[in-house]
């Protein structure tokens, strides 16, 4: 299989990227829901292996870009399962209008499927050639799992990266550690919403994390999550 066991009723499967000429691969997350339904977060390419792994699994029902950049295999997705709903971050529409997005997640909290909660997660920005985009992040918790899914809000890079992977992880912050990269604590606007949404996100009972860019966290994960925003947090939780 080209899909990867994360736990009960999760699964994983990875794809290279390169982001600024740097290797940062990114990372698929497949939740099984009741009725065999599957909600996809944060697409990758597909493949022969991966849409016959899918199909063993269940029915994809959902298909999620859960932040303003990650979206670039949401249409050929959609196009495969025309069916499901494409699920998109708060101003993915406007920023590409071509995708065929079905709702945009603009509920500050919620769930799918009574057993997939989420939660915005503002105040994050991204570096763009016009200086910095809003990232419009959405972050998922699996109770059955005790996962939480995140993509862009922390990165954990480690000795299982590529060599440059692991100098500038180290550079800039993120080696063997789940936080942001110094450039983007610099980028925040609103750190007053982040940390609501922080402490927010610790109150999920979870162990382990997945995330889009980095090696998954199997367990120590709300620790590790915890040390990466003690710089955000000035009170004791």
């Amino acid at each position: 299989m080209e899909l990867q066991s994360f736990g009960p009723n999760i699964w994983f499967a990875s794809h290279p990227l390169r982001f600024w000429g740097l290797e940062v691969g990114t990372r698929m997350t497949v939740i099984r829901l009741a009725k065999d339904e599957l909600v996809i977060i944060s697409p990758i390419q597909l493949t022969p292996q991966l849409i016959a792994d899918l199909e063993e699994l269940g029915t994809v029902t959902y298909i999620i870009a859960p932040n303003r950049y990650h979206h670039l295999f949401a249409a050929a997705f959609k196009q495969q399962y025309p069916q499901a709903k494409l699920l998109a971050a708060v101003g993915l529409a406007e920023k590409c209008p071509h995708l065929p997005i079905d709702d945009a997640i603009s509920a500050p909290t919620g769930q799918i499927g009574g057993q997939l909660f989420y939660r915005q997660f503002p105040g994050l920005y991204m570096p763009s050639l016009q200086g910095a985009d809003p990232l419009n992040e959405v972050v998922f918790y699996h109770a059955e799992s005790r996962s939480l899914v995140i993509t862009d809000i922390a990165f954990h890079f480690d000795r299982t990266s590529g060599g440059l992977t692991q100098a500038i992880a180290k550079l800039i912050g993120v080696y063997d550690k789940l936080q942001l990269t110094i450039l983007e604590k610099w980028l925040i606007r609103d750190k007053a919403a982040m940390e609501v949404a922080v402490r927010s996100v610790l109150d999920w009972d979870f162990d382990r994390v997945m995330m889009a860019h980095g090696s998954p966290i199997l367990t120590g994960g709300k620790s590790m999550l915890k040390a990466g925003y003690e710089w955000l947090l000035d009170k004791e939780l």
